[in-house]
């Protein structure tokens, strides 16, 4: 399957984009509308408060949006909260808090607070791009609580709208989930007339993989093998589409140009290029390289750690993690406290590991691959517990649901949301 951490970037690009809805729109209170006040500013003191507030303040809205930004959901929620209360944010809060509980997992809630944001625009006509906005991240939290029919009703107008390429896509999404399999095909390929870029031909095929049909996606990739790369960007995508295919000398090429373009998540993945070929010694020169150049250190050190899991030396591990997360770079901290508590579950210490499970928990609550290893955790420690220690002491096997070194888990991707994501790219 996909790596999901291969769809994540520094944020969510919609999050701002509309946030403070369109340059001259109105957001104003309906009225009644639960725990949004009352606010009468007008049209034009709403729209420049909105703006900036879009480029980050010490507002409680400016706050919210960058809290959000780095994926700090609850706080982010809270912060939203003081901003529809005190600052008149009514539509744009309601938003943002939906997008928090979609990440959350809150499929419901998430609902509801896309709902509460539409209806709380007072001039719908002057706000059709929030509205649409909220709408297409509405479809995202009804296809993750498996309201298939309710995410239909919603796609319909969306198809006709601006960002109809991603209406096509979610619609494709709810006929693959119903398997619906020749109308989803139809969706996706309008999908790609509408926006025929890398981004929408990795998520077809990432849809594909999420119902176990990665073959059908298979031929969705190839089709974007026709696509000229124009950027570094584009070589990064390119190089997920040469390795998904399985052409890893395509993607190291790719991946290159990509890295040395500056693009910090082709350091992953090329790493991982290098393993899944069996030539460690490639990735762990690459990896040292970007922290002897101090381009990417954090990815760098985390990538050295994967390494060192893969070879079993669980000290050399530590210690890359360590230096990682005292560098100054914190674009890896998720993925390296991840490592971390991988490195002590392979030793065998459990409660350090979940000790250092819940501390991380409450960091990255939406992180669905730590969820499901603190199960592990878990049951590790209470069956140490409960367990004879001379039946402990005989090393007997009793198993081990960890995958191999360096392997990333799928976090819900993403963002039931299609944004999402915020997999680690873990040991485990």
């Amino acid at each position: 399957m996909m790596n999901d951490r291969l769809f994540r970037t520094s944020g969510d690009s919609r999050i701002k984009k509309y946030a403070a809805g369109i340059l001259c729109a109105v957001l104003a209170v309906s009225p009644g509308l639960t725990g949004c006040g009352t606010s009468t500013v007008n049209s034009t003191s709403v729209s420049a408060a909105a703006l900036q507030t879009a480029d980050g303040d010490s507002s409680f809205y400016g706050q919210a949006l960058a809290m959000l930004e780095k994926g700090d959901y609850q706080n982010a929620y809270t912060y939203f909260q003081s901003a529809i209360n005190s600052e008149g944010h009514a539509a744009e809060g309601r938003r943002g808090q939906g997008i928090c509980q979609l990440k959350l997992g809150n499929y419901d809630d998430a609902i509801t607070l896309f709902d509460q944001a539409c209806s709380a625009v007072r001039y719908p006509s002057l706000n059709e791009a929030f509205l649409e906005d909220c709408e297409l991240y509405e479809v995202q939290a009804c296809i993750a609580a498996e309201q298939y029919d309710k995410a239909l009703t919603l796609c319909d107008p969306l198809i006709r709208g601006d960002r109809s390429g991603e209406a096509f896509l979610l619609r494709g999404t709810v006929y693959l989930k119903t398997e619906k399999y020749g109308q989803a095909a139809a969706d996706f390929q309008h999908a790609i007339e509408a926006d025929p870029s890398y981004d929408i031909y990795l998520k077809i095929y990432q849809t594909y993989t999420e119902s176990s049909r990665q073959a059908d996606g298979a031929v969705f990739l190839k089709d974007a093998l026709n696509i000229e790369p124009q950027s570094a960007e584009d070589n990064e995508k390119l190089g997920q589409i040469c390795y998904e295919l399985g052409d890893y000398d395509s993607a190291e090429k790719y991946l290159t140009v990509a890295l040395e373009g500056g693009v910090a998540d082709a350091v992953s993945l090329l790493g991982r290029t290098y393993l899944d070929a069996g030539d460690t010694d490639g990735a762990r020169s690459m990896y040292q390289k970007c922290v002897d150049d101090g381009t990417f250190v954090a990815a760098g050190y985390n990538g050295l750690a994967i390494c060192d899991l893969q070879d079993e030396n669980y000290e050399a591990a530590l210690e890359h993690i360590t230096a990682g997360l005292s560098s100054g770079d914190t674009s890896m901290q998720e993925e390296l406290l991840y490592n971390e508590i991988i490195v002590y579950e392979k030793q065998g210490d459990y409660e350090t590991a979940a000790s250092k499970m819940t501390s991380f928990l409450g960091w990255y609550p939406q992180n669905t691959a730590a969820v499901a290893e603190s199960r592990f955790i878990s049951s590790r420690v209470q069956q140490k517990n409960s367990t004879p220690q001379k039946v402990l002491d005989s090393g007997a096997d009793t198993g081990d649901s960890s995958t191999d070194a360096g392997t990333t888990a799928d976090t819900g991707s993403e963002d039931g949301s299609t944004d999402a994501g915020t997999t680690a790219d873990t040991g485990a």
